[in-house]
Order: structure tokens, then C-alpha cells, then sequence
């Protein structure tokens, strides 16, 4: 019996520490910090951490087969990490150091929606987007876009000022081989509208208030928050994950939507989301078709990045596609160098690595670097 009970106990306390591992947190707070991007030295993107700011197991089996030698860990809010596998391997815990972000003065003015004032509320952006085709970057697409919002029922409209587009012809589409052939692409723009009204919010999903700030809860388990630090608001939610996906089937096409998280950051309150910073999503879907043996994994990342903010009765010049990648780049200047937002910190390392080989190959692009 005491032995029984000694291997009871030995159990428990092995489940405890293989759950408390592997946590990255922040380096102050020493709060866990969720949808952590996590890299390795080959350019692979890895996943992210979860809501409870855990690295899944799938992942860390991923660290293993593809025989990483370091791993790169990425937030909007934190100095990125650089850390051998042989250091990971030993840590409970990576300690992220937070940045120190001024406010953004251009976007002090609050504009709130009005049935009575004008028929737009236009939001001009950086916005910056790149998927994955197992782990490689595929395609990745940036450039100024303005939204067009209606003050009467929140639908979104955008029209794409300037953009640069850039793919890796080399990897092979999803279905290419079918008699359907289309690619699986969602590198572009996000549509943002749903995460812009906190009353819209609520009537979307469970959120309970906890003081200043609230908790999105889905069959009595947390998958989010929304939190007010010193006059700035962030939301972070989990909408699907490994353990809730979300399956569809069309034309003998399996695609599991595995994880799907929103970052957003709002100058002011809760009140007014509207009076938005930055928007995230981070998407990861596995897709088969019946005759192939394995999933190809797609991920896919989109960024906003709000530079100014108006009320305004024009309609868009045109009405531009949410998620759709440009073939052709279109721009007269080097625009992302040139963009105000004090959330903007570089792309990750295997991005950055991505767009300079293809500048190098691109004559226009050479040209602009010049």
C-alpha cells in the first residue's frame, strides 16, 4: 500500500512539473504571457505560446524533429529572445523584458461612433502579413491601407493605398494537384470591425467583469482578457486551439483550424475601442485532401498598425478584398520605413530573412534600397 501511494505521488508531482514547464513569462510582472511567437534559427515559424502562456508539447516535438540548434521567441510588447536548445531544454521559465512604449501623440483625439455625425469613421494603416507553408514563409504582403467604417451598422470597407508583395514560387500550393485548383491564401489585410465595438463584443462572446478589466469565458474555462494598465487597453483571446478546433470539409478538402488568437492594443479605455493601436490574428490550420498521407500546416499572421484616424461622408476610391494576397506590388516609395506607430518593432528574424532574399532578387526592389 505505501508503495502504491509513493507511486501515486511520484505521478502527481511528475504531471505538475511537466505542466509547469516551459512557461513563458514577463520579466517584471512575472505574469505568463500569451500568444508568444516561437521561431527557430532555420527560419521556421514553430507556433505560439497559449492563452496561459505555455508551449504547447506539439511544438516542443517540433523544437526536437526539426533539429533546431536555437529558438526565437517574438511579442509586440517584449524584446525578442534569442536562446540555444541546450539552454531551453534546461528552462522552466523564458523571461521576456517588456518594452517601454510612449504614447502615440498623432492618435491622442478619440473619435467615437455617431448615428449623427458623418457616415465613416476611417482608419489609415501599416498593415503587414505573412503565411507559412510548413513552417517556410510563403507569401508576405505589407503596405498603407484606410478603413472605411459605417457609423450606421459597423461594416467594414478597405481600399489598399500602396502594397509590396513577395512569394516563394518554389513551394508547392496546398491542392495543386487536384482538379480544383486553387491556393489556400488569407496574406493581406484583416477584418478588424468585430474588435473596434465593445458593446458588439459582448453580444459575440461571455465576458464577465472583473473591476477595471474583463474575462472572455467559453464553458466555464477563461480564453481571454481584456486589461487597463496606466491609460492603455489589451485584449488578448483564444478563439480556437488544439483542443477546440474547428473542422470543415468542402470538395474533399480537411482543414482544421487549430488556433486562432487576437492581440489588440487601445490607447484611453475599454470604453472606446474604437480608439484602436494595433490589431493581431494569428491563425493555424492543417489541410488534407483525401488522397494525401499527411497535412500540410499553414500558419498565417496579420498586423495593423493604426497611424491616424478621421471622421469622414467619402465613400473609398475602391473597394478592396479583406484577405487577399496582391500578385502585383504596387507603390512610388519606400513606405515602411517612413511609418509613425511606436508599436512597430522589426518582423521576426525569419521574415526579415524572407523579404531581403527576395529584394535581392527583384530588380524594382533593388532599386528602392539603393
Amino acid at each position: 500500500m505505501t508503495k502504491f501511494l509513493f507511486l501515486l505521488a511520484f505521478i502527481a508531482t511528475s504531471i505538475a512539473s511537466i505542466q509547469a514547464q516551459n512557461v513563458v513569462m514577463d520579466s517584471i510582472s512575472k505574469e505568463p504571457i500569451p500568444f508568444v511567437e516561437i521561431y527557430s534559427d532555420k527560419g521556421d515559424i514553430l507556433g505560439t505560446t497559449d492563452y496561459n502562456g505555455e508551449i504547447p508539447l506539439v511544438q516542443l516535438n517540433k523544437i526536437k524533429e526539426l533539429g533546431c540548434e536555437r529558438v526565437y521567441f517574438h511579442h509586440i510588447n517584449y524584446h525578442g529572445k534569442d536562446i540555444s536548445v541546450k539552454e531551453f531544454s534546461t528552462l522552466t521559465n523564458i523571461s521576456l523584458a517588456p518594452l517601454e512604449l510612449e504614447k502615440i501623440n498623432a492618435l491622442d483625439e478619440v473619435v467615437v461612433f455617431s448615428k449623427n455625425k458623418k457616415k465613416y469613421i476611417k482608419f489609415t494603416a501599416y498593415f503587414r502579413s505573412v503565411q507559412f507553408n510548413n513552417n517556410r514563409p510563403q507569401y508576405y504582403m505589407d503596405g498603407i491601407v484606410e478603413y472605411y467604417i459605417s457609423n450606421k451598422n459597423g461594416n467594414a470597407k478597405i481600399h489598399i493605398l500602396q502594397n509590396r508583395s513577395l512569394k516563394d514560387a518554389a513551394i508547392k500550393q496546398v491542392d495543386e494537384k487536384g482538379m480544383i485548383q486553387t491556393s489556400f491564401n488569407i496574406t493581406g489585410v484583416p477584418h478588424l470591425s468585430n474588435f473596434i465595438d465593445f458593446e458588439e463584443l459582448k453580444k459575440e462572446y461571455n465576458i464577465s467583469s472583473l473591476g477595471k478589466n474583463y474575462s472572455f469565458n467559453e464553458d466555464k474555462l477563461e480564453i481571454g482578457n481584456i486589461i487597463t494598465e496606466n491609460g492603455t487597453t489589451f485584449l488578448n483571446l483564444e478563439i480556437y486551439s488544439e483542443e477546440k478546433p474547428k473542422v470543415m470539409k468542402l470538395f474533399g478538402t480537411e482543414s482544421i483550424l487549430k488556433n486562432y488568437t487576437v492581440n489588440a492594443i487601445y490607447n484611453k479605455n475599454i470604453n472606446v475601442l474604437n480608439d484602436l493601436l494595433y490589431f493581431k490574428e494569428y491563425r493555424q490550420y492543417d489541410i488534407k485532401q483525401k488522397r494525401d498521407s499527411d497535412y500540410t500546416r499553414i500558419n498565417c499572421i496579420n498586423e495593423v498598425f493604426l497611424t491616424d484616424r478621421e471622421l469622414t461622408d467619402d465613400k473609398p476610391l475602391s473597394k478592396d478584398s479583406f484577405y487577399s494576397f496582391i500578385d502585383e506590388s504596387n507603390y512610388d516609395n519606400s513606405f515602411w520605413e517612413n511609418i509613425k506607430n511606436d508599436y512597430i518593432i522589426p518582423a521576426p528574424k525569419t521574415v526579415e530573412s524572407f523579404i531581403k532574399n527576395k529584394f535581392s532578387d527583384n530588380k524594382k526592389f533593388r532599386i528602392l534600397q539603393k
